[in-house]
């Protein structure tokens, strides 16, 4: 099952976007609504009708969307009071959450804020962010972009990416970055101490783990074009400039150096707010 959160127009992209996913992986799709009402007790609280109508009314504008999109089960959701309890918790049975990144109320902050955070920092499944703007899929013209480090969060990235590309008939880029802060000392204090030839070992490390992810990813996936690429720099900016024609990028929540905040902290911010393409979270 595919979940995908829903709050009107804003989520749009987020919604057709889950939906195409789940039309290609022959998988259900669950769309869900979170009603968001000051002064709400008990588990089932008393809502006003207008509020039901609308989110009944949003909910089966949504489905009929989905269907159209070629899924062929549907389920809605209503949910109260917190959309990141609702996603975590539902989670739990879900293969993939999909979230928008502008919406209304709460879910206004699903990929901007402490929503975010919870979410992919306490999911249970990868999650995916497509902007409100970004449009386009996964396809022969937009290939999937992961980025991997060597850390067992790269590898199940990695596997996830590849799993995406291969049912969407597209390239799989595989892309690692380095430099030495990544790897926990920085060049000048390598120079301070007299350690010689650090750059060179780091790089070859990249290299091993992007070559070694190739070939482990060619050879479980038949058919699949896996192209490996080793960059110096910053992980952001290159990740953002391998992705400029991606249809998704891929990354781990922990990682090595660079990339252990990769989605927890400042880093992740720039890139969701920057970045051309949806952008899953891999636990």
């Amino acid at each position: 099952m595919i979940l995908v959160a829903h709050s009107g127009p804003d989520s749009a992209n987020a919604l057709d976007w889950a939906a195409r996913e789940a039309a290609r992986q022959g998988d259900s799709l669950t769309i869900m609504h979170v009603i968001a009402a000051q002064g709400l007790v008990g588990d089932f609280p008393e809502l006003p009708d207008e509020l039901v109508k609308g989110a009944d009314e949003l909910l089966a504008a949504a489905a009929a969307r989905a269907r159209e999109l070629g899924v062929t089960e549907v389920e809605t959701v209503k949910g109260y009071r917190s959309v990141t309890a609702a996603l975590v918790e539902m989670s739990r049975e879900a293969e993939i959450i999909v979230v928008g990144n502008r919406g209304h109320g709460e879910a206004a902050s699903a990929a901007l804020g402490s929503v975010a955070y919870a979410v992919t920092s306490h999911s249970s499944c990868p999650v995916i962010v497509v902007r409100g703007d970004v449009t386009g899929d996964v396809d022969q013209g937009h290939p999937v972009v992961v980025g991997i480090d060597g850390s067992r969060s790269g590898v199940h990235a990695g596997f996830f990416a590849a799993e995406i590309a291969q049912r969407a008939g597209t390239e799989l880029h595989v892309v690692g970055v380095w430099d030495t802060g990544s790897f926990g000392i920085s060049s000048e204090f390598a120079a301070r101490v007299g350690i010689q030839g650090l750059p060179d070992k780091h790089e070859k490390q990249m290299r091993k783990w992007v070559d070694l992810a190739v070939a482990k990813l060619t050879e479980r996936y038949p058919g699949l074009k896996v192209v490996g690429m080793v960059e110096q720099g910053s992980p952001v900016v290159v990740l953002r400039e391998k992705s400029e024609n991606a249809g998704l990028l891929v990354v781990g929540t922990r990682g090595r150096g660079g990339f252990a905040g990769l989605l927890l902290g400042s880093v992740s911010h720039r890139l969701i707010h920057d970045l051309g393409c949806p952008i899953a979270v891999v636990r």
